[in-house]
């Protein structure tokens, strides 16, 4: 029953307003409509407030925020699908022949797939001429409906939905950072899957990609029977791995320094490393370690000592900031700075200079 034919039953009978005739029949439909528009906008507004049903991809960011995800957490999945768009342009403009197989070679790619042949018409078909062009476009099908609007939503909205599920487990385990990877590269894993090796540092799981291409149908063999449907193209399965750097103290050999030289220390993992430095004192007459003074030429940032360290005694600056010499507290003559120092002046221009012009 139609949504005027409702209203008008809540009338009385006698006035026969359901009657196609009646003046009540076309007021009432004009009010229909604008109630069927706003029936059709507060679903859209109760749809838009769930991860599972929103229509927009805005609705769904906006409830992405609520969780505090925002733009980084989508960085990947953007600039594949934005690789994907451009390889996609390449290979509908390329002709038959070897050119047409490397712009399909570099689309395959993106997703883990090596050769065109699952997109040729028939099955070991040489794909030069007619057959590569039918080829391309059935391929070229496959990765437009992968890359609409749809699909780029549905993508989304698992993200956040794993992500958001992630924090509610818990990221404090090696299971947990190694999906947390997994969900930033649009990956599937099953945590019951990682290896660890002997010592628990190193950890290794089959992966496999999300985003799947599913070749359009193929004409039917016969007039008579429905057109074939070949299944989607899962890519071979990867490994995701991941190396801990433990906490433990690590030391280099002394080595005798002079004014002026640049020298690297390796850091472990990729945050910021406290440094402890010892200086030991040489020279015969106590004036060859006079203000030790080291500075990180990548921060600009320097700590010195105004004084001598004497033959053999040791000068140590250490991580809190403190500085002793010979296990007596010197730290009021040490000092730091930041900024405006050059490595070397007599070397070409580093990026990791600090100076007062340019």
């Amino acid at each position: 029953m139609s949504r005027v034919d409702t209203m008008l039953e809540r009338l009385p009978a006698h006035l026969e307003a359901a009657q196609p005739g009646k003046l009540l029949h076309r007021v009432f439909s004009g009010l229909a409509r604008d109630l069927d528009v706003l029936a059709a906008q507060l679903a859209a507004t109760r749809r838009a407030h769930r991860l599972g049903e929103a229509d927009e991809l805005v609705d769904v960011l906006a409830l992405a925020a609520l969780h505090g995800i925002t733009a980084p957490e989508f960085a990947v999945l953007d600039l594949r699908q934005s690789r994907a768009r451009a390889a996609l342009a390449t290979l509908r403009n390329a002709p038959a022949g070897p050119g047409l197989l490397t712009a399909a070679s570099t689309v395959l790619a993106l997703w883990g797939l090596r050769d065109l042949d699952a997109f040729a018409m028939e099955p070991g078909q040489a794909l030069d001429g007619a057959a590569g062009l039918a080829a391309r476009d059935r391929l070229a099908i496959a990765v437009a409906d992968a890359l609409s609007y749809r699909a780029g939503l549905e993508a989304c909205r698992t993200r956040i939905a794993r992500i958001a599920r992630r924090h509610l487990d818990g990221n404090g385990t090696v299971a947990a950072l190694m999906e947390a990877a997994a969900i930033a590269l649009d990956l599937d894993l099953d945590p019951a899957e990682i290896e660890h090796s002997t010592d628990r540092f190193r950890h290794a799981v089959p992966v496999r990609d999300r985003m799947h291409l599913t070749p359009p149908p193929l004409p039917p063999s016969a007039p008579d029977q429905p057109p074939r449907r070949p299944g989607s193209l899962v890519p071979a399965d990867e490994v995701l791995g991941a190396i801990e750097n433990p906490r433990r103290r690590v030391g280099t050999e002394p080595v005798q320094r002079h004014a002026g030289e640049c020298f690297e220390v390796a850091r472990r993992g990729f945050e910021p490393t406290l440094l402890r430095l010892r200086v030991r004192g040489i020279g015969e007459d106590g004036r060859r370690t006079i203000g030790p003074l080291l500075i990180n030429r990548d921060s600009g940032h320097g700590i010195g000592f105004d004084g001598a360290v004497p033959p053999d005694s040791e000068l140590v600056f250490e991580e809190d900031g403190r500085v002793f010499l010979d296990g007596a507290d010197v730290t009021a003559r040490a000092y730091a700075f930041q900024g405006a120092v050059f490595a070397d002046a007599a070397a070409p221009s580093n990026a990791h200079d600090f100076r007062f012009d340019a």
